[in-house]
C-alpha cells in the first residue's frame, strides 16, 4: 500500500499543503477549479504515479488547507505559488500535471520557467478558452449532498466515497474567509483582460517541454476543439484522446490516465 503523507510548506508567505508518495523524479500535480477537489482530486492516482515518481499534489492557493487570502489573485499568483513551492523544498526541476485550470496554470509556469519544467501533462487544460464559464458572483457553503454528487462527477464509481471524506469537505467548505477567498479568486481568473493577457494560444508556441494533451472524448466542461488547437502550436506535443473519460479523465478513466500518462513520463525526453 503506497504510503501518502499530508505535510505543509510556506511559499512565498502562504501556507501550502500538499500529499506526498513515492521516490524519482519529482512531479507535480495541479487540481482544477473546483471548489471542494483541492490536492485530494489526485489522491486515486497518487498510488500509481507515485511507483514512477516523487508525487507532490498540491493545494492550490486559496483551496483545501493552504491559506485563503482574501484579494491579490492573478494569474501570476498561481504561476509564482508554483515557483515558491519548488524553492521551498529545494525542487530544482519536475514534471508538471495538470488538470483544467490547473493545466493553464501548469503550462503558463513552463512558459516563464522552462529550465524548471522537464514534461508537461495537460488535462482538459482551459487555457485556450478565452470566455470560460460563468464566475460565480455569490458564496454558499455546500450541503453534504451536493459534496457526494460533485465528488461522483469527479469520480464516478471509481472512489467510495465515505462519510469522513463528505464531512471534511463540508467543514473545509466553513472555513472562516472560505467564501470571500473563493469569490476573490475567481473573479480575478475570470477577468476578461486577464484571461486574454494570459491566453495560452500566443504562449505555447514558446513552451518546449515534451507535453502530453489529455482530453475525454465527451468533455463537459471544455471543448475537443481546444486541445486541437493546443496541439497544433506546441512545437513538442502528443495529443490523446480517451473515450468517455469527461473534463476529469483522471478521475473518470483512472487506469487509462496512469497508463498514458507514466508511459509519457517514462519516454527519452
Amino acid at each position: 500500500m503506497t504510503l501518502i503523507n499530508k505535510k505543509f510548506t510556506v511559499a512565498n508567505g502562504n501556507k501550502i499543503g500538499y500529499l506526498e508518495a513515492g521516490e524519482g523524479f519529482p512531479l507535480i500535480l495541479l487540481h482544477g477549479r473546483d471548489a471542494l477537489m483541492s490536492s485530494e482530486q489526485w489522491r486515486l492516482n497518487i498510488p500509481a504515479l507515485a511507483e514512477f515518481s516523487h508525487v507532490y499534489s498540491l493545494d492550490m492557493l486559496g483551496y483545501g488547507e493552504s491559506d485563503l487570502p482574501l484579494d491579490g489573485y492573478t494569474f501570476d499568483t498561481f504561476v509564482e505559488m508554483i515557483e515558491g513551492f519548488m524553492k521551498s523544498l529545494d525542487i530544482p526541476q519536475a514534471d508538471l500535471c495538470g488538470q483544467s485550470a490547473g493545466g493553464w496554470f501548469a503550462a503558463l509556469y513552463a512558459w516563464k520557467y522552462p529550465h524548471r519544467v522537464r514534461k508537461l501533462v495537460l488535462v482538459g487544460n482551459a487555457g485556450a478558452n478565452l470566455k470560460g464559464p460563468a464566475a460565480p458572483t455569490e458564496w454558499t457553503p455546500p450541503e453534504m449532498d451536493f459534496i457526494k454528487e460533485r465528488f461522483y462527477w469527479a469520480w464516478a464509481d471509481n472512489v467510495e466515497v465515505t462519510e469522513q471524506m463528505i464531512q471534511k469537505a463540508y467543514d473545509l467548505a466553513r472555513r472562516p474567509g472560505r467564501g470571500e477567498s473563493w469569490l476573490s479568486l475567481i473573479k480575478a481568473t475570470h477577468d476578461i483582460q486577464e484571461r486574454e493577457k494570459f491566453l495560452l494560444l500566443d504562449k505555447l508556441p514558446d513552451v518546449h517541454a515534451p507535453t502530453l494533451i489529455i482530453w475525454g472524448s465527451n468533455p463537459s466542461a471544455i471543448g475537443l476543439e481546444h486541445a486541437h488547437s493546443q496541439h497544433a502550436i506546441l512545437p513538442n506535443s502528443q495529443i490523446v484522446i480517451v473515450e468517455n473519460g469527461g473534463h476529469s479523465v483522471q478521475g473518470i478513466k483512472p487506469r487509462e490516465f496512469e497508463r498514458i500518462t507514466i508511459q509519457f513520463l517514462k519516454e527519452p525526453s
